[in-house]
């Protein structure tokens, strides 16, 4: 487990992972998208699916955006900066 962090979030959710993070301590897990990679071998990854099965409501999901939702947020974020210049 890692310790929340954006960019890293950002990183794994555009490699095709799932991101969780727990309520309390903000760890963050990831695990491979299975519909992204149908045949990835998920032994590597037992520890962290284990995790999340015992104590899935400990966690929630960060989903990641489609490129609507990005562009979107893109373009809020740069009226604001052209608004205050």
């Amino acid at each position: 487990m890692n310790k929340f962090n954006l960019k890293e979030i950002a990183e794994q959710l555009d490699f095709g992972f799932r991101a969780f993070i727990h309520i309390e301590t903000k760890k963050a897990i990831f695990v491979p998208d299975e519909d992204k990679f149908p045949d990835m071998d998920l032994d590597t990854f037992i520890e962290e699916l284990d995790e999340l099965e015992n104590n899935f409501s400990a966690y929630r999901e960060i989903e990641k955006w489609d490129s609507r939702e990005s562009f979107t947020i893109m373009s809020d974020f740069a009226e604001q900066i052209l608004d205050e210049t």
